[in-house]
């Protein structure tokens, strides 16, 4: 709720009728803040009562309206969060956060197509709003409609490539995907470094170090590499559920030619999978990359330019411990203990060194197909 001040400050007093004061004005200015302190410290049955007081003297206004709908879903009066954001979603102009609230009540209250139906109706009115995207997505993905949900939070990445959630869902529809993981270690990849500090970000390093794990196998003659089963050029591209046949645009598909070939030269002479490894492992793959001339061939890749970038400035290693750290906390301490300053500088170098992302330059796995 916090980052729904900015639009108390923008919206409150635009609406407030020419003679109320500017006393009175600042006051309930004050008061809605106070509200919207109060919900964030739980205390969602007194907001209500302020931001219904502030009503009286701003009758009908939408933002307001909106935080009152809020504090009600706080407070477990789904129902009357639900009548609140109705209102407001049928007024002539709209905004895109109240149908993304109504849809969120919605499936809070157990009605899942009628939140997808609320955020398909928001999107004729908003079209572009990365917001409705992801949150329909989410509806999808908790139905289990993986081919849906993937497409929305794709849809949500071309909008704003910057927007952290749509990755971790994808990474986590396509790591644990029968045939194509690639997917998953690359979006899971980006979201690592566009949500670097939260707990949810550091928790994902735990699938991709699984994911290593389990398509890096070691055999007797060497090492077996199947991040993607399927070789076909029309492509078996399945989520955890159902499958999507599409043709690669490339004669072998991306996640054989630009992910496992560099992977499987960049494994030659390991001699066990651990995190340690996995390090040396990562530098190596993105020289092969260059060695293999995967760019020319597939275009470039915006994690892979970055991953360049890391590695030419002395941070691989570094870089990777930080990046799967939850996959084996024993081993990353130790490692920290015995390279704290390079540890140290690294991290001062990716506050800096942030991975950037345009409509120009993100990574969208639905391009690589026809």
């Amino acid at each position: 709720m916090k980052v729904l001040l900015y639009i108390v400050l923008a919206f409150v007093f635009m609406s407030a009728t020419e003679g109320v004061a500017q006393e009175k004005r600042v006051s309930d200015e004050d008061r809605v803040r106070q509200a919207i302190k109060l919900m964030d410290a739980g205390d969602a049955a007194i907001a209500i009562g302020i931001l219904q007081d502030v009503l009286t003297r701003l009758p009908g206004n939408g933002t307001v309206l909106f935080e009152l709908a809020y504090a009600y879903r706080v407070n477990e009066q789904l129902d009357s969060a639900i009548e609140i954001l109705e209102e407001l979603v049928s007024r002539d102009t709209t905004e895109p956060m109240w149908f993304q609230a109504l849809g969120t009540n919605y499936h809070f209250a157990g009605d899942a197509d009628k939140a997808i139906d609320t955020y398909t109706e928001g999107l004729k009115h908003h079209p572009r709003s990365h917001l409705l995207y992801h949150e329909r997505g989410v509806v999808y993905y908790s139905e289990q409609k993986w081919e849906e949900a993937v497409d929305d939070f794709e849809r949500a990445i071309d909008l704003q490539p910057m927007y952290p959630p749509p990755y971790l869902r994808l990474a986590e529809v396509f790591i644990s995907s029968k045939t194509n993981n690639v997917w998953g270690m690359i979006y899971g990849e980006i979201f690592r470094n566009l949500e670097p500090t939260s707990k949810r970000s550091v928790a994902l390093g735990d699938m991709l170090y699984r994911c290593y794990l389990k398509n890096i196998k070691q055999k007797s003659n060497g090492f077996s590499i199947t991040f993607c089963s399927d070789a076909s050029i029309v492509q078996q591209d399945s989520g955890i559920g159902g499958t999507v046949y599409r043709k690669s645009r490339f004669p072998m598909p991306y996640g054989v030619g630009a992910y496992e070939m560099p992977m499987m030269l960049a494994v030659l002479g390991t001699r066990k999978m651990d995190m340690r490894s996995l390090a040396t492992i990562r530098g190596r793959f993105i020289e092969q990359l260059d060695t293999l001339k995967i760019d020319s061939i597939y275009g470039n890749n915006v994690l892979y330019d970055y991953q360049r970038k890391v590695h030419k400035a002395g941070h691989m290693e570094a870089y990777s411990f930080w990046l799967l750290q939850s996959g084996d906390a024993a081993a990353f301490a130790e490692w920290v203990a015995d390279n704290g300053p390079a540890y140290k500088e690294f991290l001062s170098w990716h506050e800096v060194n942030t991975l950037s992302l345009t409509k120009g330059r993100r990574f969208l796995r639905k391009e690589l197909y026809e």
